[in-house]
């Protein structure tokens, strides 16, 4: 009887074994939802096991979890396996941030307390923050030895901005960044969040950085210029469909990239008609010496072409959206590009 009932436990635990190897664990993407997390935390020693072997995750996908709670050495357990994720390299946070009680992120940090892969964390899923919920991902992610790349949506409450980009700030390995942001309140003059994320940019590992959306304010446009001139490590800095203010931000921008040594690939990519960015890059070409490609759409060529002539470290440009082919344009590229002596590829789609 007791050998037909060993075989029965080892047959139940190796059924166990092949539901969190082929059902759990068997493709690119973990799901931690309200339908997994309870089996898992209830096997978590089979589930440990598969995971230090297993080669096919990729992408964890966090969604929270709203059941009973559980001791914080069952958290650190689970936070244990998916850090023996032998392939791992992104966490994506997709549950609604409304839906995430405060729990989810003492959880979410507990998880990657564990992960010493090179991963990037994704948000950009997540809908509105609240200023706590902000303040307890800032502590999550703060000083993380192994983040690489990070990405955030719209969201994330502008009042708690200062708190994000302190924790990347800590990151030691961060590589890249996209942000995005497109509201700001009426009144920002509390607000020191330029200041901070001019500190970020100053991170010595940084080397990508993406600006989604964001209304660039003369205290914004002043403290991005300052990080630029000061000396940063980034290498591709891109402003996608973001707002200057006219004036002074040209000039402040314009000084900023002029004597920037690091950056060498720029793309602008803008549905806005202010033009501000674009002046700013035609002023700052005939003495920055580091740019190599350069990427523009809906841009007023003109100004840029010109500029290029005066550029001596030009070696591809891209255009998209760039209009109509009048007499402005054909001018500009005869005296500007073609005189361009370094320029070894040029594309121009009317997209």
């Amino acid at each position: 009887m007791g050998d037909h009932s060993n075989e029965a436990f080892q047959l139940q635990d190796y059924y166990e074994e092949k539901y969190a190897c082929n059902r759990l664990l068997g493709g690119p993407f973990l799901e931690l939802d309200d339908d997994s997390l309870p089996w898992i935390l209830n096997h978590i020693d089979c589930f440990d096991r598969q995971a230090r072997h297993n080669e096919s995750v990729e992408d964890v996908h966090f969604y929270g979890y709203s059941g009973d709670d559980q001791d914080d050495e069952v958290w650190d357990n689970l936070g244990q396996a998916i850090g023996n994720l032998q392939e791992l390299e992104k966490l994506s946070i997709l549950r609604d941030a409304n839906d995430l009680p405060a729990s989810d992120f003492e959880i979410l940090g507990r998880i990657l307390r564990h992960v010493r892969q090179k991963i990037e964390v994704d948000m950009t899923e997540i809908g509105y923050w609240d200023a706590e919920q902000s303040r307890l991902f800032a502590q999550a992610i703060h000083g993380h030895p192994t983040i690489t790349s990070f990405e955030v949506g719209k969201d994330f409450p502008y009042e708690s901005l200062d708190a994000l980009y302190s924790a990347l700030a800590t990151l030691p390995v961060l590589e890249s960044i996209v942000l995005e942001r497109h509201t700001r309140p009426e009144d920002e003059s509390t607000l020191a969040h330029p200041e901070s994320l001019a500190g970020l940019l100053r991170v010595p590992s940084l080397r990508v950085v993406v600006l989604d959306g964001f209304d660039f304010t003369p205290a914004l446009c002043q403290a991005t210029a300052n990080a630029l001139m000061d000396g940063t490590a980034i290498t591709n800095l891109e402003f996608k469909n973001c707002s200057f203010s006219a004036g002074e931000c040209a000039v402040m921008m314009a000084t900023g990239l002029s004597k920037n040594t690091s950056v060498s690939d720029i793309e602008v990519v803008s549905e806005h008609d202010d033009g501000v960015i674009f002046d700013a890059l035609a002023a700052a070409l005939p003495s920055n010496s580091t740019l190599r490609d350069l990427f523009i759409s809906g841009a007023p060529l003109p100004p840029v072409f010109l500029a290029l002539g005066k550029n001596t470290g030009r070696k591809t440009v891209s255009c998209n959206d760039f209009g109509s082919m009048d007499e402005s344009l054909c001018r500009a590229m005869e005296d500007g590009l073609w005189t361009n002596a370094t320029l070894e590829s040029l594309k121009l789609n009317d997209t």
